[in-house]
């Protein structure tokens, strides 16, 4: 179909007219929409990079989804945006939780010279300053989960806690710890 006939075509129509086939409509319709969704997704993002892989998977979504009754594609397409930037902050938050990976800290042992130990105390030390910037309970369940590795339900058991108020204490101080390595806090401490 030529593209003066597509333009005076509504958002459904082209859409319905891919679905049945028709490439040259799709392209358009993404064309058309193309600055709405990488808007939508730059807001949400801040990032040139993720902003653009945020509108492959809106429209590889939007075209694998063979719904025939949208009625306002544009809204349709505004949400899907929406909810992709939301899995994109999801995943992005799932892997870098904390870039201090307290697990990738080295543990004081026997076998290591004196120059490991001395790493091995520094980093401690950093840990614990970040840790204490955490309030009293946070700062505790914290340590207990994720230094010393016990589950949620033994926190509980020991400090006479229901396991959802643990995980939420926990949770909290991953959301603070995230805000304060977002914000610049812990570069004041000692070189983290």
């Amino acid at each position: 179909m030529p593209p003066k006939k597509l333009e005076s075509l509504s958002d459904e129509a082209l859409l319905g007219l891919w679905w049945s086939g028709e490439e040259e409509a799709g392209k358009y319709l993404c064309d058309r929409h193309h600055d709405l969704v990488h808007m939508i997704a730059l807001g949400f993002v801040k990032n040139q990079t993720d902003a653009q892989d945020i509108c492959q998977e809106v429209w590889s979504s939007i075209f694998k989804t063979q719904q025939q009754n949208i009625k306002n594609l544009r809204a349709w397409i505004q949400a899907t945006t929406k909810n992709k930037c939301i899995d994109f902050g999801r995943k992005k938050w799932n892997t870098s939780v904390t870039k201090i990976d307290f697990n990738d800290f080295q543990k004081l042992s026997p076998e290591q010279n004196p120059e490991q130990k001395m790493i091995a105390q520094d980093q401690s030390q950093k840990v614990d300053e970040i840790i204490d910037l955490l309030p009293p309970l946070q700062a505790k369940f914290f340590r207990l989960r994720v230094i010393q590795n016990l589950s949620y339900q033994e926190i509980a058991k020991q400090h006479n806690a229901s396991t959802r108020a643990v995980e939420g204490q926990v949770q909290r101080a991953k959301l603070k710890l995230k805000k304060y390595r977002e914000s610049g806090i812990l570069k004041n401490l000692r070189g983290i």
